[in-house]
Order: C-alpha cells, then sequence, then structure tokens
C-alpha cells in the first residue's frame, strides 16, 4: 500500500470471490482473495476441524517474494527441515507445517514485535516462509497430539 502520510495509505484491498462460513459435520471453511494495486493476487482457504487448521494460499503476480508470516505464541519453538517445508512444534503440543509446491527462498523463526497497546512493544517470534515465484503455500497447524 502506498503511505499517503506518516499515518494514512492509499489503495487498500478490496476483497473479492469471498465465499462465507460453511459448517459442515466437524468442518468450518471459508475463503477470499485479493489482488492489489499492483497486480498481486492472493487467494486464502481455511479449514479449522476441532484439533487443526489448515490454510492454503495461492499467491502470484508479485515482481519478487510472497512471504507468509504467522506470529507464535510464546513458547520455545523447533524447526525442522522437510522437503518443500518445515516443520516447527513446541512442548505444549503444537505442531505448524509448512510446505510449498515452490523452491523456498526462507523458512526461518525470526524475532519481531506485537504491539497490544499504544506505544508499548513486546518481542514475539514469527514464522517466515518466502517463495520468490507464484505458488501454492500450506500451513497445517495441530495441537493436542
Amino acid at each position: 500500500m502506498p503511505r499517503l502520510g506518516r499515518f494514512l495509505f492509499g489503495s487498500w484491498l478490496q476483497s473479492k470471490h469471498v465465499t462465507p462460513v460453511v459448517v459442515n459435520n466437524n468442518n468450518v471453511s471459508c475463503s477470499a482473495s485479493y489482488i492489489d494495486y499492483k497486480g498481486a493476487s492472493h487467494n486464502r482457504k481455511i479449514s479449522l476441524k476441532a484439533s487443526s487448521l489448515s490454510v492454503i494460499d495461492r499467491v502470484s503476480g508479485f515482481r519478487k517474494k510472497a512471504v507468509i508470516s504467522w506470529r507464535l505464541p510464546d513458547s520455545q519453538w523447533i524447526k525442522k527441515d522437510i522437503k518443500n517445508g518445515i516443520v516447527i512444534f513446541d512442548e505444549m503440543g503444537y505442531e505448524i507445517k509448512i510446505s510449498s509446491n515452490e523452491s523456498i527462498v526462507q523458512a526461518n523463526i525470526v524475532q519481531g514485535w506485537k504491539s497490544l497497546f499504544y506505544a508499548k512493544k513486546v518481542p514475539v517470534s514469527i514464522v517466515k516462509f518466502e517463495i520468490s515465484s507464484a505458488g501454492i503455500i500450506t500451513t497445517d497447524v495441530s495441537w493436542n497430539k
């Protein structure tokens, strides 16, 4: 989004192809997409079950890279590389698998910031997953294993 001022941005995203929330037996799902002012597109489909969450991101039209970032709960996260992706897990039983049908440029846990109150920020762990060509990034989260 282009910056129009210190706290003002332009070219706000307009959602397209919004699928309403659907509840089928033990599954809740929905999806939506957008195309930004530079022509990059992003379609996200979410599926939630009792002990898992699946997020499928289809990205294309970007110039250099597409990055999916997830802010993680406060815990000791361990990263394991797998073919076309990573798995991260903690001692509480959470497991997050992120994979792609395209070559991965970067897949790391980094330190970032979160702010729940104005003028107060605290550190947070963030998993970042980056690809450099159009593709599909799948995130599967499970808990209570």
